[in-house]
């Protein structure tokens, strides 16, 4: 957490420090960080494992600190990432089509699912946040 967002020679520090990304300065100190995190790790690592408790910022685009902070799987990391750079429309998981409508498509369970075609780019989105309640 520390390397990635204040060593530039980290290989991740482009998409953290490189991004603005910090650690709190309380943080800075690991004692304070056990202080704020340990209690919720032994609960999150007791229900999943230990292996499947990493650290999750809420807001991908805010710090590391105690109110943006939580444990999380791998698996539901992977549902709070940025938008990939090639993104067009602000919505994971919505694209235009070639015949002009739009697309939604939703991965669940490693598999990618198509959601459906769609006239509007309202429905697109709403055929996608639905799949979300439903599959995640």
């Amino acid at each position: 957490m520390v390397k990635r967002c204040s060593n530039p020679s980290y290989k991740q520090f482009k998409d953290y420090g490189g991004r603005g990304i910090k650690v709190c300065e309380s943080w800075l100190d690991f004692n304070n960080f056990m202080t704020d995190m340990y209690g919720s790790y032994l609960e999150h690592s007791s229900k999943f494992g230990e292996s499947k408790t990493t650290i999750e910022r809420k807001d991908v685009d805010g710090n590391y600190s105690l109110d943006n902070c939580e444990w999380a799987t791998p698996l539901e990391q992977s549902r709070n990432q940025r938008l990939r750079s090639n993104n067009t429309t602000g919505v994971a998981g919505v694209v235009p089509s070639r015949s002009g409508k739009w697309e939604a498509r939703i991965r669940a369970n490693y598999i990618s699912i198509h959601l459906g075609t769609f006239e509007s780019f309202e429905d697109a989105v709403k055929a996608r946040r639905e799949a979300e309640k439903v599959h995640w």
